[in-house]
């Protein structure tokens, strides 16, 4: 009884090596090359296999970083850290008047007050016991060396120093007036200093003090700064009046003399016609008198 030959394993594993020869699926069916293709090899990316080397190794770090209770905590810090700072900023500013009253503040009052109509005017003492009254802020009074140095070291969030002319410059209407001279009044002024190194609020303290201040200048001059200004322009107007009623009799002198002078011209051409018809009659005389002594003398 004889067996079929069967192909030695060389041979077999030629066969099957073969990239010409009939190619299998997993169905078991056959696969011809069409004749003209070529035997093409596949090529892998040297890239991919760093890409998926890379997310193994990540995948790796934060399974690592993640493993311990400590290192969790440590990463729940790290991102709460941000949210507890916006957090708190937008809790300090959310109202940031209202607890003005417990800033520190210097105040510094140099007014030398002054005199207009009789009266003595202190305008700056009074503002100053208006602003501690108001207690906008915790007013402490003080000098000016100790106000600016309190202010650049932080003592004080802020100063306010009423020149020595505040009174004066406030009355500068009433005595420009008064003296003749309708000059145009000084502007009262107040010197506020904050130091916004030492303070992120110092802005919004100084527009609360501007405001406060406002306040009470209006409160205490107001009305006598208001009359001031009036009593003053209804001077000056009066006076710029006189002026101009002045200028209307100068000009009527003016067309006068004008009229005058015309008057006095026609005199001279009138005296030079005459002139002219005496040298003539003079003339004439002296023709006759040649003539009266030709005849003498015949």
């Amino acid at each position: 009884m004889t067996t079929p030959a069967r192909p030695s394993d060389g041979a077999s594993s030629g066969a099957h090596g073969s990239s010409d020869g009939p190619r299998s699926d997993e169905g078991g069916r056959l696969e011809l090359p069409d004749a003209g293709e070529r035997p093409r090899a596949r090529r892998s990316s040297p890239l991919a296999g760093v890409g998926a080397a890379a997310r193994a190794s990540s995948g790796t770090e934060v399974r690592r970083l993640l493993a311990s209770p400590m290192a969790r905590l440590a990463v729940l810090a790290l991102a709460l850290v941000p949210v507890l700072y916006a957090g708190l900023y937008l809790w300090a500013n959310h109202d940031p008047y209202e607890r003005l009253d417990q800033v520190p503040a210097a105040l510094v009052v140099e007014d030398e007050g002054a005199s207009t109509g009789g009266v003595l005017l202190s305008v700056g003492s009074q503002v100053a016991r208006d602003l501690e009254v108001d207690g906008e802020l915790d007013w402490q009074r003080t000098d000016a060396q100790d106000a600016a140095e309190g202010v650049r070291d932080g003592r004080y969030e802020a100063s306010l120093l009423v020149p020595a002319t505040f009174s004066s410059d406030l009355a500068s209407v009433q005595q420009a007036v008064s003296a003749g001279d309708p000059a145009p009044p000084r502007q009262a002024q107040l010197e506020l200093t904050t130091n916004d190194a030492t303070s992120y609020l110092g802005r919004t303290i100084a527009e609360r003090v501007v405001a406060a201040t406002q306040q009470a200048v209006a409160d205490q001059v107001g009305e006598q700064a208001a009359s001031s200004f009036l009593v003053g322009f209804s001077t000056v107007s009066q006076q710029l009046q006189q002026a101009a009623d002045g200028a209307g009799a100068l000009a009527d002198g003016l067309g006068q003399a004008s009229e005058g002078a015309d008057g006095l011209v026609q005199g001279a051409d009138a005296l030079l016609t005459g002139q002219r018809a005496l040298a003539e009659g003079a003339d004439g005389l002296a023709t006759g008198a040649g003539q009266l002594a030709d005849g003498t003398g015949a």
